[in-house]
């Protein structure tokens, strides 16, 4: 799950709007994208990571540490002390007395899952009913882009279509999550199965949807589409997977989901360390 996450927020964030430019820059000679609505889902996406970031900081902060390979050293003082090879942070702690991990990081984390859901709901009341003519027509107005024309769908017949297609994707990505087996196999990681096939099937619709918007020059909501998708992940995939894993499996595993997600961001917004020393 980990990592079929991580290919989502990598197809979305990278792949879509790359291949978007990409296919819109060869057929037009000029592309033109809106950066107040760019600038909303940006400032959402800052709100996801900082959200996500909350108990992974607080759990290292404060988390007690293991150290192995120890051995007694002298220094120069003649005062004794402890020199460790590695040294890692333990969130549980004892067993028996991980009151941390249940008194502080969980409800940490639940918090976060709760404050999520409704930064989004936020954000979309922002951007398309109290700041609409802010974020969209102002931007209309400026290309001299057309608004949208007579509905050829009901909402009855959309919401249909959209609802079987969401079915009929959900049974290919189950499709194929039950045929890997040839393909761990032939020796290929399963991290690797997860990043880049277990996470592309289930967007094909959104690849397909942003090439197309930008083949009719309309790069801003080619990019939209995987902004927004990444957005969803974050602000309501992640929560909904960490309630269903509190419910279903138990709660061991739900700080892992976030901590993994806060190492992915850490990746693109920290420096590496050169190296610990303890």
């Amino acid at each position: 799950m980990n990592f079929v996450l991580l290919g989502t927020l990598l197809a979305t964030t990278l792949l879509i709007p790359g291949l978007a430019m990409v296919v819109g820059g060869i057929k037009h000679r000029s592309q033109r994208f809106n950066p107040t609505s760019a600038g909303v889902t940006a400032t959402l996406l800052f709100v996801s990571v900082a959200a996500v970031f909350a108990p992974s900081i607080f759990s290292q902060s404060y988390a007690m540490y293991k150290c192995d390979h120890c051995r007694m050293y002298n220094s120069s003082d003649h005062s004794e002390g402890m020199e460790c090879n590695s040294c890692r942070s333990d969130v549980l702690g004892v067993p028996a007395k991980n009151s941390m991990y249940k008194e502080h990081v969980m409800p940490l984390v639940y918090c976060s899952c709760v404050l999520l859901p409704i930064a989004y709901v936020i954000g979309l009341i922002y951007s398309l009913m109290t700041h609409r003519a802010l974020v969209h027509d102002a931007f209309t107005t400026e290309v001299g882009e057309v608004g949208h024309g007579k509905a050829q769908w009901n909402r009855v017949k959309s919401a249909l279509i959209l609802l079987v297609s969401v079915v009929l994707m959900s049974l290919c990505a189950d499709v194929v999550t039950y045929n890997i087996e040839p393909l761990l196999g032939g020796g290929i990681s399963v991290n690797f199965i997860g990043v880049t096939l277990l996470a592309l099937v289930p967007d094909i619709p959104e690849i397909v949807i942003g090439i197309q918007f930008a083949l009719q020059n309309n790069i801003s909501l080619s990019i939209e589409v995987g902004s927004c998708i990444a957005v969803q992940v974050c602000m309501l995939q992640i929560p909904v997977i960490v309630f269903v894993d509190l419910i279903y499996v138990g709660h061991n595993s739900s700080a892992l989901v976030l901590t993994y997600c806060a190492m992915v961001a850490m990746y693109f917004f920290a420096p590496n360390s050169p190296g610990i020393k303890c």
